[in-house]
């Protein structure tokens, strides 16, 4: 998302054109330059026609391609950011006034400082106009009040004062260590979830953790202006009792990571489970705003990261053992999908918003915030995941990285990029989808290897993350796998399931959470009350097909990396090969990425060896194994859209 919209200092006077012929040169902005802060925009649409320039003079044909805001009041003002990549002294701007009256807002500077350059009115019909403009900085930020307005080009002149503030931008490159499979997957639960069926199909939690679990729960006469009182051991909930929980799990093997969600009661009133958690009085682009929630983070990574803290810093329930480095955790995300929409102004974070709320919590912005806030402040060591965003959405993350750059002195305020995605035919959650795609007709492999390449590029210390995906079993649901051929949708589910973990692997993502262990509710045709491997706790947490399927996967491919995707000539066939470093075999993943129940019988692969095991899934999903002799490196074979695997 691409947000706060700042272009020039300018106080905005209609100039002759000679004036403006006589002008310094024009700033050459690019597309990618453009960071729509906040909602979706045609934000190229102010300055993809600039062969309308021509010569240096004002232009005198209407352009084709128009900008306007976003209908949505959540992201109104809607606000561009432009990055210059140098300090620039700003003189002038020409534009083109459609049709419609609204306020448009520049501003100069840096994330950490605006100046108003212009505020006005595109009162005119269907004009160009020009405007002196006065400032220097290195960032320009566009604000619209509303959708009312087009324009359809903008053009700033300017001239080049200097480096500015130097920014950090990387050639791609690999630092990150490859995973095996087993490593990369985990999965979404509960802590009312048995441990015994999660560790056969995933290596790590992603566990919703309410923040009214730790504290208050409800409770009436909590006084959290007086005194906190936090409890984990028993907590609020007290049934639930955390430090057993996060044992049990390090001892079966499985890495839990935490995800603080939801402001506690007492900070919220009467207002939504997931309004934003402001302190106070404070503006919610400033990181104080976030204080009470950094505190919390402060207590939960003294209490389990593995780091001792002094005694005196704990604040706890009277029932509480003043404990501290227990090491049961492995990260915490703070917060989840920060950027949802569909909980208005109150529950949606502006991306400055998110990187001050992330300063807060990672580390009290940098000490400004007391001794006891922040999770860097307990444990320098523990890993702080972002709150994994509903979309895939570039622009929100540069946002961050632009905020960080000006507004801290040291490194991001974050261990861990994190996305949600689900494959479906609108692009993921953000949309009206009607029905659910296969990762290969949603280019899921390519997509997330957009997401790593981004990461290479602009943030290399990091890792890369997809905390949410899948596909509901009622086919339904908007996210539901359908029946195809001889499948039902449960069977669907599995099949696309599994080979979605192949993409992920393929892909380069550090880690992959699965939407989730258990159902919600199956018979409800709502998106995501099916997406569960297992059915609802009322059902026992029975398996389904795509437990099994998942189960299979990683008992063979547990120990494997991905290696290279080989290309066919055959269309619609997908060939990757794995290769176990601990056994030093390889093993071909061979499908089609149809939708119809296609099938090629004898379809010949090409082995460098004698003989291979053929592990193909049966109707129940368990492994049937057959050993296969090759002539001369070619092993005939029937491919469908069920993956099998060749080993040898």
């Amino acid at each position: 998302m691409r947000n706060t919209c700042i272009f020039l200092l300018a106080l905005f006077v209609i100039v002759p054109t000679a004036f403006l012929k006589a002008q310094t040169k024009a700033l050459n902005i690019e597309a990618e330059q453009l960071i729509v802060l906040n909602g979706e925009a045609n934000a190229e649409a102010l300055i993809d026609e600039v062969e309308l320039f021509i010569n240096g003079s004002f232009p005198k044909t209407t352009p084709q391609h128009f900008f306007r805001a976003s209908y949505n009041d959540i992201y109104l003002p809607q606000e561009i950011l432009i990055p210059l990549g140098a300090l620039y002294q700003l003189d002038s701007v020409w534009l083109y006034d459609g049709a419609g009256k609204d306020r448009f807002q520049i501003l100069i500077g840096n994330p950490k400082s605006w100046q108003e350059a212009a505020d006005l009115q595109t009162d005119r019909y269907n004009q160009w106009r020009s405007f002196s403009l006065q400032g220097e900085g290195e960032y320009l930020l566009l604000r619209f009040y509303s959708s009312q307005a087009q324009i359809g080009e903008l053009r700033f002149f300017g001239s080049e004062r200097g480096a500015g503030q130097t920014q950090k931008y990387f050639e791609a490159k690999l630092i990150h260590l490859p995973k095996t499979l087993r490593q990369i997957f985990g999965v979404n639960a509960f802590v009312d979830d048995p441990l015994t069926i999660i560790s056969p199909v995933a290596s790590s939690i992603r566990e919703y953790h309410n923040w009214d679990w730790d504290e208050a729960n409800g409770d009436l006469n909590y006084m959290a202006l007086q005194r906190k009182e936090f409890a984990w051991s028993p907590s609020y909930v007290a049934v639930w009792d955390f430090d057993k929980y996060y044992r049990d799990a390090k001892e079966m093997g499985i890495s839990v990571f935490p995800c603080l969600q939801g402001t506690a009661i007492p900070y919220r009133g009467e207002e939504d489970f997931n309004v934003k958690p402001i302190y106070r009085e404070y503006e919610a682009y400033k990181p104080q705003a976030y204080q009470d929630y950094a505190e919390y983070v402060f207590q939960f990574a003294a209490r389990y990261g593995n780091t001792s803290v002094d005694a005196s810093l704990l604040v706890l329930r009277a029932d509480q053992k003043r404990l501290s480095g227990l090491n049961l955790i492995s990260g915490v995300e703070v917060w989840n999908e920060p950027d949802k929409w569909w909980q208005g102004r109150k529950g949606y974070f502006h991306p400055f918003e998110y990187a001050a709320f992330l300063s807060a919590a990672y580390d009290g912005h940098e000490g400004r915030m007391g001794p006891k806030v922040g999770l860097k402040k307990a444990d320098p060591k523990l890993p702080m995941i972002m709150g994994g965003l509903a979309e895939t959405n570039l622009d929100y993350l540069l946002a961050l990285k632009h905020w960080s750059d000006y507004n801290r002195k040291g490194e991001f305020p974050a261990q861990v990029l994190n996305f949600h995605h689900y494959s479906n035919n609108a692009g993921g959650q953000n949309g009206n989808a009607t029905a659910a795609l296969s990762p290969e007709r949603d280019s899921l492999k390519e997509k997330l290897e957009k997401l790593v390449l981004f990461r290479d590029r602009n943030f290399p210390p990091q890792e890369v993350w997809l905390s949410e995906f899948g596909y509901d079993s009622n086919p339904k649901s908007s996210q539901g796998a359908p029946a195809i051929g001889p499948w039902n949708a449960n069977e669907v589910q599995a099949i696309w399931l599994l080979r979605t973990y192949l993409a992920i692997a393929a892909s380069g993502l550090d880690r992959a959470h699965l939407y989730m262990l258990r159902d919600v509710n199956a018979p409800n045709p709502n998106k995501y009350n099916s997406s569960g491997l297992r059915a609802e706790k009322w059902n026992k947490h029975a398996p389904k097909p795509s437990y099994a399927a998942v189960k299979s996967l990683l008992e063979l491919l547990g120990d494997y990396y991905f290696i290279r995707s080989i290309p066919q000539e055959e269309k619609d066939v997908y060939l990757y090969e794995f290769e176990s470093k601990k056994e030093g075999k390889h093993v071909y993943a061979l499908w089609l990425g149809t939708e119809s129940a296609k099938q090629i019988f004898n379809y010949s692969v090409s082995i460098p060896a004698q003989s291979v095991k053929l592990w193909e899934l049966k109707e129940d999903f368990q492994w049937k194994e057959t050993t296969k002799v090759l002539n001369n490196k070619l092993l005939p074979v029937k491919i469908s859209e069920k993956p099998i695997f060749l080993e040898w």
